[in-house]
């Protein structure tokens, strides 16, 4: 029987699985805009084959949501900001090997000067990473952001061909960190960052700060599917994500709690 579930098309979730075969993913996103726009008459969309269709900037004509202000209001890394986004994939890549091809696809970043925005990235923007000045901050700052947003960039490829909502809502959420006024996909993508992130920081050198900070994480991502528990919004690869999730968390919980018997032992 064929398995149309996000694990059976693409082997798991990017980032939380390593048995994520990335280019199974990339090849439905390309095939899918180069009929999305051949069905839609772009004249622009002009490739020799359906990989072309990667590229960021065709990504937003075929998406075809005439949101370019954020795009408008950024502008492009300076040599040095540039150099550092380099020298943070790499270490990436370093840390979490099967994270390099989730890491070397078409991206963009610019830089985006907003009010209490570090970093950002939207679904109108494929594969564009939007940075704060203050991204640059530390090595470390710069690594968490890109990480954070990155996990969105697949989750907005995901979605290109599988929503992860199939019912209309006007329903908001309030965020475990108190951000309200947000929809039943954006707690989804918060979740899902929070999980990314604390597989990021479990490859870190251990110490109280980084406990701390799993600790966090993990009650984050618990929280975040307390929150939409029982939310009937979600399309099958939205409830998929969102037990993904749950199991995330239990996982995470029964870590945590076997590190710290370990420790008082």
């Amino acid at each position: 029987m064929f398995d149309s579930s996000i694990a059976g098309l693409f082997g798991g979730w990017p980032f939380l699985d390593y048995e994520f075969v990335p280019r199974r993913l990339l090849a439905a996103v390309a095939c899918s805009r180069l009929a999305t726009g051949e069905a839609v008459g772009l004249p622009a969309l002009r490739v020799r084959s359906p990989t072309d269709c990667l590229s960021p900037h065709l990504g937003e004509l075929v998406r075809n949501t005439n949101a370019s202000r954020l795009t408008e209001e950024s502008d492009q890394l300076s040599p040095s900001q540039t150099g550092a986004v380099e020298r943070a994939k790499t270490v990436i890549k370093s840390r979490i090997p099967p994270w390099a091809d989730l890491i070397d696809i078409p991206l963009r970043f610019r830089i985006v000067d907003r009010p209490g925005v570090i970093s950002c990235s939207c679904f109108s923007h494929p594969q564009t990473v939007f940075l704060a000045e203050a991204a640059f901050d530390s090595e470390m700052q710069l690594m968490e952001q890109m990480v954070h947003e990155l996990c969105h960039v697949w989750a907005y490829l995901i979605e290109e061909t599988l929503p992860f909502q199939q019912t209309p809502s006007d329903v908001l959420f309030t965020l475990p960190s108190g951000t309200a006024g947000k929809n039943a996909v954006e707690v989804l993508g918060a979740g899902y960052v929070g999980a990314t992130l604390h597989r990021w920081y479990s490859t870190a050198t251990t110490g109280p700060a980084v406990w701390r900070r799993l600790a966090e994480l993990r009650q984050y991502v618990a929280g975040c599917v307390a929150v939409v528990d029982g939310v009937r919004v979600y399309s099958p690869s939205g409830q998929e994500l969102l037990r993904r999730l749950a199991s995330f968390a239990r996982g995470a919980a029964a870590r945590q709690a076997a590190h710290a018997d370990a420790w008082r032992e």
